[in-house]
């Protein structure tokens, strides 16, 4: 690429963009060759260099009227990853909840009280739910978003429930914890390598945590990139007064 415009151009556009790396990476790519064609084509209709750079640049757009196409798809994409992974999280840790549950022991020596299993309950058929309702927004991010005018909306929106759902899904668990007798005890003392149901217990207890921190750190993202809105062009216009003069 020439140095020169189109490079502070692509640098602006690239300090302004915010969202996943690899779909950054290209739309900065797909920008950069645009402009160098079309510099060329200019080039070869007899303008000079610093000349065709500027002319491509106008052409093409400041970075304040792309940049707000280009980080609609990025906003989009970091909530499409979000809902992905929540999804994922909550399918598998509904399948092994069971599993880990009987492993450890909790109601060896008594029965769940109705009050109990009118929660668990609740919970089973709220985490349901959950998924329901993400896979229904998977759905919309892939077809109809991308046909309203402020798609961060949805996108900060996504954000914000899917960390709502994970504290939800953090006070249920702390509710399981202080209401299951012998849960934690029982967690604790069979996670030992020398017990083979200590396995699933002790996978229980990664896929129970350390997922929900990715997927909130991603929540999270979907919200900064989503409020990304000020589109800074002052080097740009140093730079095109400086090749204009």
């Amino acid at each position: 690429m020439s140095q020169g415009l189109i490079e502070a151009y692509i640098e602006e556009l690239r300090r302004t963009l915010s969202g996943p790396r690899r779909l950054k990476a290209d739309l900065l790519v797909e920008s950069g060759d645009s402009l160098v064609d079309a510099m060329e084509d200019y080039r070869h209709s007899g303008y000079s260099e610093a000349e065709a750079e500027v002319m491509a640049v106008a052409d093409f757009g400041a970075v304040a009227e792309v940049a707000p196409a280009y980080q609609r798809e990025l906003a989009l994409a970091q909530a499409r990853r979000t809902v992905r992974w929540f999804v994922l999280l909550m399918a598998v840790q509904m399948v092994l909840a069971s599993e880990s549950w009987k492993s450890t022991g909790a109601w060896s020596d008594r029965q769940p009280t109705d009050g109990y299993l009118l929660f668990t309950r609740f919970w089973d058929y709220s985490q349901m739910a959950f998924v329901v309702m993400a896979v229904a927004a998977l759905f919309a991010f892939s077809l109809g978003v991308r046909y309203v005018s402020a798609p961060w909306r949805f996108a900060r929106i996504t954000g914000m429930l899917t960390l709502a759902v994970l504290a939800l899904k953090a006070l249920a668990s702390a509710v399981f914890l202080v209401a299951t007798p012998h849960l934690a005890s029982g967690m604790v003392s069979t996670v030992s390598l020398t017990h083979p149901e200590s396995l699933l217990t002790l996978a229980g207890l990664l896929v129970w945590i350390l997922p929900n921190w990715y997927v909130a750190a991603s929540a999270i993202r979907c919200i900064v990139i989503s409020t990304t809105r000020k589109l800074g062009t002052a080097e740009l216009s140093r730079r095109r007064t400086a090749f204009n003069s």
